[in-house]
């Protein structure tokens, strides 16, 4: 028969002792503090690679300035899209 969680949890910190040596919050803190701060968070020193400029882009302030559809005539040609959806 299984053991509610509360008393499986009890008995599994009366078997850890606060004076054992080699489990304290000391020895923990002690050992965390040996790493550099480069290895205790490596992810945080990782600077990503200059970008270089491609040619993808190389032409954007050439090209025209594309006119901005009005918003009611946009909508309607929407609404006219999704009428076959609506019927079938």
């Amino acid at each position: 028969m299984s053991k509610p969680l509360d008393h499986t949890l009890a008995s599994a910190d009366a078997h850890i002792s606060d004076n054992d040596p080699k489990r304290s919050e000391a020895k923990a803190k002690d050992e965390t503090q040996a790493f550099s701060k480069t290895e205790q968070s490596p992810l945080a020193s990782h600077k990503p690679p200059p970008a270089k400029a491609g040619i993808t882009f190389a032409a954007q302030d050439n090209l025209p300035k594309l006119p901005i559809p009005d918003l009611e005539g946009s909508c309607r040609k929407y609404i006219e899209a999704l009428d076959p959806l609506q019927t079938a």
